[in-house]
């Protein structure tokens, strides 16, 4: 399967994992609903005083940690009919320790041990049924709403970004079809030769991977508070904090955007050639200063998943100085040249394969670092044999 099936395809299953996550989401959302109404009409039912007869404190291993559930046997009478009932609470999942089902046993414990009575609240309606704890905790509610709530959001960004990506990709998908041999001519822009710099698709990517990272955390922070151990609570803030990184590095890129966003790459020939060479220009906005100089480079780079983890591996990197005052300028901005020869032996562009060029260098406030996905493959041309001509370039290098 070609790399652009291959992404129409992943398309697809992103969307079809988005709605599971939807429908995950809404059934969250409505078991919580249930919980409050379920909670509201026992309230309702009919208070007698019962009589307990057995209580324990069952232990719950679990891999983060024990918990504990309360289970009870309780006698009341109604109508002069006696009932035995073992319901303690609304919801009966067990807690960590120190928590409200820990609370509850020893109230149970104390009335049985005291012999007194205990309110237990009757279904008026069917009298079988009670419940000695009708109330539910905040979180109870608010924890399943939250995350169901997000649940329903982040599946239906993945559901809209899956959709729109197999849309946009039709004209690639017809473009495949027609140059099954030539595949810098997919893409539009590529073919074109005139790349637009990725630093905002980036960010917004950043942005929303980010945002996602940390609802999560904050919200298992918030709802689990009184009854996570410590080590999941502190699980829960590395978690958060590591989200917090992203997002710092998602305004990086946003603000790189703001400023630098217009930067285009005029490629001087599609595509750039192993056993051949890169060549172009980088016209940079008016918002660039002639400051120094500027570090160009160039680099194949494979994403590669190992077990549950997906790395990027650099394969090859090429780097070149240029003194910023000796690039051409233009009234709108400045023009930085690029070119690279390129060594046979890598992969082309495609798949888990992107080559990158970068430009960077100092400026006032926020530094300059724009990148292209451009496109590299082994075509007629390539020769083993190649040798750069560094003529046209040459004028510009500076010496590190």
């Amino acid at each position: 399967m070609s790399a652009v099936r291959l992404r129409g395809a992943n398309s697809l299953v992103s969307s079809l994992f988005a709605v599971i996550l939807i429908v995950a989401g809404v059934f969250a959302v409505r078991f919580a609903i249930g919980v409050e109404k379920q909670s509201a009409a026992m309230q309702g039912w009919t208070p007698v005083l019962a009589h307990i007869r057995a209580v324990d404190l069952e232990r719950v291993v679990k891999k983060k940690g024990a918990r504990f559930r309360v289970v009870a046997r309780y006698e009341y009478e109604v109508d002069g009919q006696s009932y035995e009932g073992s319901r303690v609470s609304v919801v009966t999942s067990p807690d960590a320790a120190g928590g409200r089902n820990e609370r509850q046993f020893y109230l149970l414990k104390s009335a049985m041990e005291q012999g007194g009575g205990f309110k237990v609240f009757v279904n008026p309606a069917n009298p079988m049924e009670s419940v000695l704890f009708p109330e539910v905790r905040r979180s109870d509610v608010f924890g399943p709403t939250l995350i169901g709530a997000i649940f329903v959001v982040v599946g239906v960004i993945l559901f809209l970004v899956g959709v729109i990506s197999f849309i946009r990709g039709k004209p690639e998908r017809r473009l495949a079809r027609e140059y099954p041999d030539e595949p810098w001519r997919w893409r539009a822009d590529w073919s074109e030769g005139v790349i637009k710099a990725g630093n905002r698709t980036t960010a917004n990517t950043l942005l929303v991977f980010s945002l996602i990272w940390c609802a999560m955390p904050a919200a298992l922070l918030v709802v689990t508070r009184d009854r996570a151990p410590l080590g999941a609570m502190v699980m829960s803030s590395v978690f958060l904090l590591v989200g917090i990184l992203f997002l710092v590095w998602a305004i990086r890129e946003l603000r790189i955007a703001k400023k630098y966003g217009a930067a285009l790459f005029h490629m001087a020939s599609v595509p750039g050639v192993m056993g051949g060479s890169l060549a172009g220009v980088v016209s940079l906005p008016a918002s660039v200063q002639p400051y120094e100089s500027y570090r160009t480079e160039l680099v194949c780079q494979r994403r590669v998943r190992r077990g549950k983890h997906t790395s990027t591996d650099t394969l090859w990197r090429a780097t070149r100085l240029l003194d910023a005052s000796k690039l051409p300028s233009r009234v709108d901005g400045l023009e930085v040249p690029i070119l690279f020869a390129i060594p046979i032996g890598h992969p082309a562009s495609g798949g888990n394969v992107s080559w990158i060029l970068r430009v960077k260098a100092k400026q006032p406030g926020v530094d300059l670092d724009v990148h292209f996905a451009v496109p590299v493959f082994q075509t007629a041309e390539s020769s083993e044999s190649f040798v750069l001509d560094e003529s046209g370039i040459q004028p510009f290098v500076r010496q590190e």
